[in-house]
């Protein structure tokens, strides 16, 4: 089960480590100032290493100084379009486009464009930390899901010097991933697979999900596919330098901080309101319900008090979810977003969206494996609403995240909902049973040793050689069935001729 810090375990962290680097030098030398601007400022940032550990504070030290040893080595923060391979990035065998039904980036990776030994793989992890720190920035350090389109590949797309690296570089950003999303995996594959998931820690095996063109919908939705999946994007890649930021990273840490706070909720408060226009006040603070000088509600929420969340007859892992249907009650059209107080314990698919006049959303509320409902009812929901702008696209979720970044929290503009979630008795101890909860695909896992390689590197070998000796076979067959068919035309030819040559000779 993943635990939330506290802001004074978030602080001694960050005095441990500065203190630490008061005591011995970085074997770096030094760390790069923005990596400590970081460390200094983004209370969310130092969290994901405390949660990662499972809040041990000497592990999360250890794991801090290391993380910051590598990208003051790597170059990390020095890396931009000026100097990666552009070959590489124009190539398009990496590149972020859309997002899930959780709202995470997808992080896409075209295996078929990628040949075994055809690239420098130190420039290659190049291009690949270049687009993480490219999506983190520009989601202020959200996560992403890595979506590994194997589409057309064969034996010879897999490069298991690319696939360790891939697994190496994920394990130095903390919480990074939603779901690892495998497309259209190869049969011929599938035993590699199984070996490499083997080999993968266990809370990176519990994000991956293996998907075909039947299932590819729950993962993600028809506007954010691309069409080559089956959906309505016809989307090429093609490089854009990147944008300047709407937000800073300061706005994301006020923001958490705004998340982690408390907010009363009585059942009988189930008016619709406005935020309040004060600036010291958080979207999820307290307060008197009022509403806009038009008094129109925008939003019409079933239920409207309390979340239930029970568990999915169709689930072999007992998953505990529940559904909130929004229905857009106002003349024009609207766009909504939804917030948590507990955003590692519950997934909101959607979390955000877009809706005309009477028409209607279902949001679901899934609780994340290995976590369980607070009896105290402490995990609450807020559901957020404004007039959506004329020259807003409804389908592009890229434009509708961006429109909330730039929200500013205390908008008069927007309308506010609060929700209560509850667990009933009879499925609340069925919720613990599936392990921990996804934080990263990295940590408490067993790394990747010499051996595996050797043994996952000898299992390609063997499926190479029987798909070559499978090749070779059906060829050898063709050449026999052609030689075959070429002589028995020669013989059936030869025997016509024979037949004639003897009529010819009767007749005469």
């Amino acid at each position: 089960m993943s635990l939330k810090p506290t802001i004074e375990q978030i602080e001694t962290l960050r005095d441990l480590f500065f203190k630490k680097c008061e005591k011995e030098p970085a074997p770096c030398g030094s760390f790069h100032p923005k990596d400590i601007e970081r460390v200094k400022t983004n209370n969310f940032y130092v969290e994901k290493y405390l949660i990662h550990n499972d809040l041990d504070m000497k592990l999360s030290l250890q794991l801090l100084w290391d993380i910051l040893v590598w990208r003051k080595n790597f170059g990390v923060n020095e890396i931009n379009e000026s100097n990666i391979r552009m070959d590489y990035l124009n190539q398009g065998l990496v590149f972020p486009r859309n997002r899930d039904k959780d709202g995470k980036t997808l992080l896409i990776f075209k295996a078929k464009l990628h040949v075994k030994g055809s690239k420098d793989m130190k420039e290659l992890m190049r291009v690949v930390v270049y687009w993480i720190e490219r999506v983190l920035a520009e989601n202020d350090e959200d996560k992403m899901s890595a979506f590994f389109d194997m589409q057309g590949t064969s034996v010879g797309n897999v490069d298991m010097d690319l696939i360790k690296n891939i697994i190496e570089i994920f394990k130095l950003y903390p919480l990074p991933l939603n779901y690892i999303l495998i497309y259209e995996l190869p049969w011929l594959l599938n035993a590699a697979f199984k070996i490499i998931k083997q080999l993968m820690p266990p809370k990176a095996v519990e994000v991956m999900k293996f998907l075909n063109p039947k299932n590819v919908s729950e993962f993600v939705d028809d506007n954010n596919r691309l069409a080559c999946w089956g959906g309505n994007d016809n989307y090429t890649f093609s490089f854009q330098p990147a944008q300047q930021k709407v937000s800073s990273n300061q706005a994301k840490q006020n923001l958490n901080n705004n998340n982690d706070e408390d907010f009363n909720l009585s059942t009988s408060t189930k008016k619709v309101h406005f935020a309040n226009s004060s600036p010291t006040r958080s979207p999820m603070s307290d307060g008197e319900d009022h509403l806009t000088p038009n008094n129109e509600e925008m939003l019409r929420i079933t239920p409207n008090d309390v979340i239930v969340l029970n568990k999915i007859e169709d689930s072999n892992e007992g998953e505990l979810r529940g559904s909130v249907n929004i229905t857009c009650t106002s003349k024009y059209p609207i766009t909504y977003k939804i917030k948590t107080t507990a955003p590692l314990k519950f997934r909101v698919r959607p979390s955000s969206g877009a809706l005309n006049p009477g028409c209607t959303a279902t949001v679901y509320v899934i609780l994340q494996p290995g976590n369980k409902v607070s009896s105290s009812s402490k995990d609450k929901f807020l559901v957020m609403c404004t007039p959506l702008p004329d020259d807003m696209d409804v389908n592009n979720s890229d434009m509708l995240a961006g429109f909330w970044k730039a929200l500013p929290p205390n908008s008069p503009n927007v309308q506010q909902h609060r929700l209560q979630c509850i667990c009933p008795q009879s499925s609340q101890g069925n919720n613990m049973h599936n392990g921990h909860a996804y934080s990263e695909d990295v940590g408490d896992g067993k790394n990747i040793s010499g051996v595996d390689l050797v043994q996952l590197s000898e299992t390609i070998k063997r499926i190479d050689q029987r798909t070559r000796l499978s090749v070779n076979l059906h060829w050898l067959s063709l050449m026999v069935f052609i030689i075959v068919s070429i002589a028995l035309t020669y013989i059936i030819k030869q025997e016509i001729q024979g037949q004639n040559s003897d009529s010819c000779s009767k007749r005469f």
